[in-house]
């Protein structure tokens, strides 16, 4: 009979809870990726101790994108028809503020980026169908073009000057989420 894994003691997991919660507020805001050793010295722990749960960036990149995909599904539960736009515009300004997180995504294999797109994709699209059912997107707008939306609005700031990058994600939000709806009730 095969033994089964040692438990996880208490003290690793409110270290890994640490570690992962400093990882989250690092990855989503800034500009630049912070190491792992700086991670876990802002986090209080040693880097053996880092490395031990997150043993490389591709580590803690899915297990902070796996934490922003439950922020979106509790902000989708919440979201009415009539609020997709904005619901979409807090998604896409997620993508234009979070730059070390993007940043280590475009690092993951092609597998594990299609994954968290999907998982994007996915979870917008029930309150994307619903906004559709009463009118508040154009004609022919569906679930794929929002792979297109997001790989736009990527474009737009990475030609950006930095400088300019927050204004010009912003005002590429605007374009887009403009293009998509269409003025309608049920659009807002």
């Amino acid at each position: 009979m095969p033994s089964s894994p040692p438990p996880v003691r208490s003290d690793a997991k409110r270290n890994r809870a640490r570690i992962l919660h400093v990882a989250n507020a690092e990855l989503t805001q800034g500009d630049a990726v912070p190491s792992l050793a700086e991670i876990a010295r802002r986090a209080g722990v040693g880097q053996a101790t880092a490395y031990r749960h997150f043993p490389d960036r591709r580590a803690i990149a899915l297990a902070v994108t796996r934490e922003q995909l439950a922020v979106l599904g509790d902000l989708v539960e919440q979201t009415e028809p009539h609020n997709f736009r904005w619901l979409l515009e807090m998604v896409l300004i997620g993508q234009a503020s979070m730059r070390p997180l993007v940043t280590l995504t475009d690092q993951l294999t092609d597998a594990e980026r299609e994954w968290c797109t999907e998982q994007v994709i996915s979870a917008l699209t029930g309150p994307m169908l619903r906004c559709q059912a009463v009118g508040g997107l154009r004609e022919g707008v569906g679930p794929g073009d929002l792979r297109m939306v997001m790989t736009m609005l990527e474009g737009a700031i990475a030609h950006a000057a930095i400088e300019d990058r927050s204004r010009t994600a912003l005002r590429a939000i605007t374009v887009l989420l403009d293009g998509l709806f269409s003025g309608r009730p049920g659009s807002d």
